[in-house]
């Protein structure tokens, strides 16, 4: 087990053994209040223990470490996966979170599948809890590097960004981030790829072919912005084939 992980799972021990003290305090306070003969009438400030207490143990339950201990001990890996899609599905970011950052889905044999799937459906809050933890796996690790290539084809500009900041290649395997922008008509997403060292010149081609005007005037514009900002000097462009040239 990976140290994100076990840091994970100790969160989540963490937190069910908080609700079963909580548990124990409040039956010891109502055998007590029992035993005072407080069975009928109890004043209203002898009640407001109980109903912290209760309230305590509700926040603890729905707590998304709680939430993903239980789920990792009681349902096989493809019954969370269906979990995990059907809570994406009608927006619920608190079983979303419980089970990619607490509920085991991650990392190692799972080829980081949380990162992949929370780099085209989650926000980038909850992106960068799973690149700071390892919860979802690695960048770096088989399956991580595509990341980048599910958010640019998802258009999510935010993660795209977030994943280049933590160190995603737009190279290799991760080259085809690039064109599945293109193919997507993120404009936003094409601009951060190539001022990241992107192919803007395939990129070009599949605008161009694909008819996307906006697109090649982008990647035109992100090339010249990328040239300047390394003193490469005048302009840049995309002639009418969809190549890209610096003057």
């Amino acid at each position: 087990m990976s140290a994100a992980a076990g840091a994970a799972a100790a969160s989540a021990d963490w937190e069910t053994k908080k609700v079963e003290a909580v548990a124990r305090a409040t039956a010891r306070r109502v055998e007590g209040a029992m035993a005072a003969g407080r069975r009928g009438g109890t004043a209203r400030k002898d009640l407001r223990p109980f109903l912290t207490l209760n309230k305590r143990i509700a926040a603890a339950l729905a707590s998304p470490p709680f939430i993903g201990a239980h789920w990792a001990a009681h349902a096989s890996e493809a019954e969370r996966v269906e979990a995990l899609a059907a809570a994406t599905g009608r927006g619920d970011r608190r079983l979303v979170r419980a089970l990619l950052v607490y509920g085991g889905l991650g990392g190692g044999g799972a080829r980081a599948f949380g990162l992949r799937y929370a780099a085209a459906t989650a926000d980038a809050g909850l992106l960068g809890e799973l690149l700071a933890t390892g919860a979802g796996g690695r960048l770096d690790e088989p399956g991580g590097e595509l990341a980048l290539g599910n958010a640019a084809a998802a258009g999510r500009a935010a993660n795209v960004d977030l994943l280049l900041r933590a160190g995603a290649a737009v190279g290799a395997r991760g080259g085809g981030a690039l064109v599945a922008a293109c193919l997507g008509r993120h404009e936003r997403v094409v601009r951060s790829l190539v001022l990241a060292g992107g192919d803007a010149a395939a990129a070009a081609q599949v605008a161009a072919s694909r008819g996307w005007a906006a697109g090649e005037r982008a990647i035109a514009a992100a090339v010249a912005e990328r040239d300047a900002a390394q003193g490469g000097g005048g302009g840049g462009g995309v002639d009418g084939g969809g190549q890209v040239y610096a003057v």
